[in-house]
């Protein structure tokens, strides 16, 4: 099926890379707790966000579940963090993408300079987003992250 690609808009966030620690995992999401100290507003807690890693029409793993933090995981054959993820095709670059929720809540892909590109498809309207190297791209549940050719997750949203 033919899909048009366009490009990421979304800057990259190299700024944000100092905070918190890296949370994937395939346990299931944990709660999120927020305080507020008296008279201030309280965000609501950012949903944990899932990688389930699709081939041919199947799931070939359990779920990665992303915890949010701006610090977020790499994706890639040789991602060494804790909670980085490695279940990927040949294809996939050794640190072929980061991926991570923003303090708005809102999760995002960068794509770290890979080789064969990282692609966001929008699961409402099947448009394909090509990530440019450097930059970044909104993730929403029900979207596809594509890395490579050989490898593709779909995005699940996590419960509280």
């Amino acid at each position: 099926m033919p899909f048009a690609l366009t490009p990421a808009l979304v800057p990259s966030r190299a700024s944000r890379r100092a905070h918190a620690t890296r949370g994937g995992d395939t346990s299931t999401p944990r709660s999120l707790s927020t305080s507020s100290v008296a008279g201030e507003h309280e965000a609501a807690p950012a949903h944990p966000l899932g990688l389930l890693r699709v081939q041919n029409g199947y799931v070939v793993s359990a779920p990665r579940w992303i915890q949010p933090s701006e610090q977020g995981v790499e994706i890639g054959a040789l991602a060494t963090g804790e909670g980085d993820i490695t279940d990927v095709g040949d294809d996939v670059s050794a640190r072929h993408a980061h991926v991570w929720c923003d303090d708005q809540n809102v999760w995002y892909v960068e794509d770290l300079s890979s080789t064969n590109g990282t692609v966001v498809v929008n699961g409402a309207t099947n448009v394909c987003t090509q990530v440019e190297p450097g930059r970044s791209a909104r993730l929403n549940p029900g979207d596809e992250l594509r890395l490579g050719e050989s490898t593709t997750y779909a995005i699940l949203l996590g419960a509280l």
